[in-house]
């Protein structure tokens, strides 16, 4: 298995050739957050161990993973757990605090080899500061949550999988269909299970964000950014989301995944999260972690949290200054490009229509960040 994947890696790597720069080392005083689709995680032979090294060796505090491909029962997260905690140990010589949290849809009664699923874990003094952890609160394996503990701020790093279409009979046991099954008998109604994870995920996310924790929303969301959906579009507007790689990283329209040409794979944070950000990237495919998606990582400087600072800390303003008029009409083009796959003046016209002036105005600032993302990065 492993040669099988060694060989699809360097004929990904082939095909791409491969332009991505590497990830660059985590500056002292931040949190690495680490999330990819793994395609599978198989503990019988060494990928487990092997995957909890390359985290631990870059640096990752918290990370969190999609598809995980495997039955969650306790027995086996317990495994997975030891067998982590073992590898850290023998890597560093002592003793390396690990904690994960799995989720894996109900009802399952096949093999270890479970399709789909989520794990969200964190390595070392971020596992001592969990504060607490949950999987999917219906147990259908589409997200799980740890909440990290920073002096005063709680953050909600959620780990997200939805599902892609298939086809759906007695006899298919894809992820699409293990939910497709267990929502149509829990609700006695047919449901589209990719609308259903949004909708549910947007609920879960006010939830939080009413409790007053920040949050980091990673997802395979299996949807690219010029086709968003109006389930997507409304998890990331009425949850005030900003994604992390829209500004700060010059690679951010590159495919995540290897058989596609649109970045489906996101880390949406709160807009708290976004002022702590110092680091985001699209790594290349294959740099830690053999998968047929890349992974995305952010740094952020936990110290701005932990001293309150963020009312003094404003992003470096840059300006849009030429004399030529092709790079004035690259701009504008660009600008009118982004703007459109964003939905923005039918966002506008819809917030014209909202009465709440409180919702309205949560809204417009959601938008006005947006914007000014969009300008600041086709400078």
């Amino acid at each position: 298995i492993q040669l099988t994947l060694m060989g699809e890696a360097e004929l990904i790597r082939d095909l791409r050739k491969e332009t991505q720069p590497p990830t660059r080392p985590l500056v002292e005083g931040g949190l690495r957050m680490y999330y990819q689709n793994v395609n599978g995680i198989k503990a019988k032979n060494s990928q487990w161990e092997d995957m909890l090294k390359s985290l631990s060796e870059n640096q990752v505090g918290v990370f969190g993973s999609a598809e995980t491909n495997r039955q969650w029962t306790p027995i086996a997260t317990k495994i997975c757990v030891n067998k982590a905690r073992s590898a850290l140990r023998r890597h560093h010589g002592k003793k390396v605090d690990f904690k994960l949290q799995p989720s894996a849809c109900c009802g399952w009664n096949g093999s270890q080899y479970q399709p789909g699923g989520t794990c969200t874990g964190a390595l070392g003094q971020w596992a001592s500061r969990i504060a607490s952890r949950e999987e999917d609160p219906d147990r259908l394996g589409r997200w799980s949550c740890l909440r990290i503990q920073i002096k005063g701020t709680v953050i909600s790093i959620i780990a997200t999988y939805r599902v892609c279409k298939t086809k759906v009979n007695f006899e298919t046991n894809t992820a699409y269909a293990q939910l497709w099954k267990e929502l149509t008998a829990q609700l006695s109604e047919k449901v589209n299970p990719r609308e259903k994870t949004l909708t549910d995920l947007k609920k879960y996310v006010k939830k939080e964000i009413e409790k007053k924790r920040e949050v980091v929303l990673m997802m395979d969301a299996n949807e690219s950014l010029e086709n968003r959906s109006d389930e997507m579009s409304a998890l990331i507007q009425e949850c005030g989301l900003v994604d992390s790689h829209l500004l700060d990283d010059p690679y951010s329209e590159v495919e995540t995944y290897s058989r596609g040409r649109g970045k489906i794979d996101y880390v949406l944070v709160t807009p708290k999260i976004q002022l702590c950000v110092k680091y985001s990237h699209i790594a290349p495919y294959n740099e830690w972690i053999l998968s047929d998606h890349r992974a995305l990582v952010i740094d952020i400087d936990y110290q701005l949290l932990e001293r309150g600072e963020l009312v003094h800390w404003q992003r470096q303003e840059r300006s849009f200054s030429t004399n030529s008029i092709a790079e004035r009409r690259r701009f504008v083009k660009e600008c009118h490009t982004l703007g459109h796959r964003m939905k923005w003046l039918p966002r506008l016209e819809r917030i014209k229509k909202i009465n709440n002036p409180e919702e309205a105005e949560k809204e417009l600032n959601v938008l006005d960040q947006e914007v000014k993302q969009v300008l600041i990065k086709t400078v």
